[in-house]
């Protein structure tokens, strides 16, 4: 591959081949069956390995029974299936999430969903999505020359191995009968255009974005450069069959391979074929982790800490919160929520400016918050409210219960998030409304992390950053079977920022925030978006 034109796919986002797979999977026309039915799973592994037949020789499915497996782009799992048929532990991964529906049907219909877990990632930032540890063999079939930066796949995998383990990854050779056809067919000669036009019908589906191809000493030396050392390559498959009959399940040669004796086409293919077999295993011993975990906290007296100048009830009174509960409640209203006579808690009310929206809709409202001085503020300023003092970490069941608990501001400064959404979901009858801090990461994950001794704070400086999903995982957990998401996030900086998955909770000035609906009743809504699926 020249240096231009690896730049043009190094340039093409993963979005684009995200959805180049998603609009028509790979293997997924095997069979003219009904999509998801156990007669069409069998017919497509048929079809695949009866024109594919080196694939089982190449993965040695039964050489991993007992042993742990992690494949690299599962497609719809045929693959998949047969490591967990023969015993093994199955973690696979794919980046069309069409793909990744059609395989774990596969799983459940033949009766393997036990054996495998499933992830949908983007295999440059694996580690970002596979929770850390070791596998027996790493396999990718077909997978890793279709995204823009292949490096960075071989990279990643070097965490999730250990010293005797054996990675096996296909990828397209160049130097091959399909390569030759494509020029003579597609590009009528033109070998200067080759590179794209290999790109272009590589695959079944025509248009494919990202297609590196490698000569065997290119697969050796890419491998070798990143940690690997090879220890078997050998050059697989040539496509013999008339395109047309394939389509319609019919396998008739071409002419020209019709009469080749079977030892004269195996040695063809093993010259010349399009599927390029690379096995390999680190180079170096994967480093042993420390007997300790290196730690570095420093010990912080908080009970003895003087509050920060301004931070008493006047921290809720600043333009910045002003502003940020602005967006909070035109948000809400947007919504279009049936939230006018009902019974409403507040928790983690502050000095209650956030009730005063339900008042005006006709609401009896409940106020709930950890400082006595908060509450007493509250008092003053809304004689009308009726505010307690109480800790949502402790139980709450003297308070009754209610039809909606406002959680606005407060689950970031707990710390037991889990705990405080426990009591909340025990006095809630029909809606919690939660918006919190996030930090930036697609695992459900917390982090903790200090907090002034400012009344807007946590009560003992101990705070948490859950995750988008961890929240989610915990509503539906503790017994909200609804939970939902904005379409439209709050007009609010905090609101309004590219997912990254980097786990940070602030960044450009602004905090990370999100909004969550949960509910013990469907709700149907054109603002929402379901995030637990049934």
């Amino acid at each position: 591959m020249s240096i231009s034109e690896a730049e043009k796919f190094q340039t093409v986002s993963v979005d684009a081949v995200q959805s180049y797979w998603d609009k028509r999977p790979c293997n997924v026309r095997h069979s003219p069956k009904p999509v998801g039915t156990e007669e069409y799973f069998n017919e497509v592994e048929w079809r695949k390995y009866f024109v594919e037949p080196h694939i089982p020789v190449f993965a040695e499915f039964e050489r991993w029974r007992g042993k742990k497996v992690l494949e690299i782009g599962c497609g719809i799992g045929t693959d998949t299936i047969n490591f967990a048929r023969h015993g093994a532990t199955v973690t696979a991964i794919d980046l069309s999430e069409k793909s990744l529906e059609i395989a774990c049907r596969r799983a459940e219909v033949l009766g393997f969903q036990d054996r495998i877990r499933f992830f949908r990632a983007n295999a440059e930032e694996l580690r970002s999505y596979v929770p850390s540890e070791k596998f027996d063999l790493v396999y990718s079939f077909g997978v890793i020359h279709h995204t823009p930066h292949p490096g960075r796949v071989l990279d990643q995998l070097l965490h999730f191995v250990h010293a005797g383990s054996t990675v096996k990854i296909m990828v397209y050779h160049r130097w091959s009968w399909k390569v030759l056809w494509i020029l003579l067919f597609y590009g009528k000669g033109r070998f200067w255009k080759i590179k794209p036009l290999i790109a272009q019908y590589s695959e079944a589906q025509t248009g494919c974005p990202v297609t590196y191809t490698y000569s065997r000493s290119e697969g050796r030396r890419w491998l070798e450069e990143h940690g690997w050392r090879v220890t078997d390559v050998r050059v697989e498959h040539i496509f013999p069959y008339k395109i047309e009959d394939y389509k319609e399940y019919r396998y008739n040669k071409e002419w020209y391979f019709r009469w080749l004796p079977r030892p004269v086409f195996r040695a063809l293919e093993r010259a010349f074929g399009w599927h390029l077999c690379l096995t390999a295993e680190p180079k170096a011993e994967p480093a042993d982790p420390p007997a300790e975990p290196s730690i570095s906290i420093l010990h912080r007296p908080f009970a003895s800490e003087p509050l920060p100048e301004g931070g008493g009830t006047e921290t809720f009174d600043t333009p910045e919160a002003v502003t940020l509960n602005r967006a909070r409640l035109a948000h809400l209203q947007s919504l279009g929520l049936p939230l006018r006579n009902r019974s409403v808690l507040d928790v983690g009310c502050g000095v209650g400016h956030l009730a005063q929206f339900f008042l005006k809709q006709n609401c009896r409202v409940v106020c709930l918050d950890g400082r006595a001085e908060n509450v007493d503020s509250l008092r003053a300023r809304y004689p009308g409210l009726e505010p307690h003092v109480a800790n949502v970490e402790s139980d709450l069941s003297a308070f009754g219960r209610f039809d909606v608990v406002l959680c606005y501001g407060l689950l970031y400064h707990l710390e037991n998030p889990i705990a405080g959404l426990r009591n909340i979901a025990a006095i809630c009858s029909e809606l919690l409304l939660l918006e919190t801090i996030v930090c930036d990461h697609r695992l459900p994950v917390l982090l903790l992390d200090d907090e002034t001794k400012t009344y807007s704070q946590g009560l003992r400086g101990l705070g948490c950053r859950p995750s988008p999903s961890y929240v989610v995982m915990c509503l539906d957990r503790i017994g909200f079977p609804f939970v939902y998401g904005p379409k439209v996030p709050p007009d609010h900086p905090d609101f309004r920022f590219d997912w990254r998955n980097t786990i940070e909770w602030r960044r450009e000035g602004h905090l990370l925030r999100s909004v969550f609906i949960a509910s013990a009743r469907e709700i149907e809504s054109d603002s929402l978006v379901r995030l637990v699926q049934p």
